[in-house]
């Protein structure tokens, strides 16, 4: 008997203090990503699936679609993502350049106590 694999639609990552949302998908519009992004506080939002790469930021919040390393789209090269000391940003395969880059607003609060 033949099982239907169904997964999650989303991942939620956090990695120290970056909270990330992860879509695996095209079915949404940008304004229903913002809305999501907004709804559950993420600083970057990657979905994917139309192998075009596309990195955007909007105010605190980073919208990533890593391209296809395989199969690219729209004439671009092919392309992966990085994440690295608070910068995410597209990498091309064939060139090796950095395509695009955007940094990271993450604010840590510190309360201090003053004996």
């Amino acid at each position: 008997m033949e099982r239907e694999l169904r997964c999650a639609s989303y991942a939620f990552l956090q990695i120290e203090n970056l909270c990330i949302l992860v879509n695996y998908g095209h079915r949404l519009s940008a304004a229903e990503r913002e809305a999501q992004a907004h709804r559950f506080k993420v600083q970057l939002f990657v979905f994917g699936h139309t192998h075009i790469p596309l990195l955007e930021k909007k105010g605190d919040i980073i919208y990533l679609n890593q391209g296809s390393p395989s199969l690219p789209k729209e004439n671009w090269e092919p392309t992966v993502a990085f994440l690295e000391n608070g910068v995410v940003g597209l990498l091309g395969i064939d060139s090796g350049n950095c395509l695009q880059e955007a940094q990271f607003v993450i604010i840590v609060l510190a309360l201090l106590s003053l004996l």
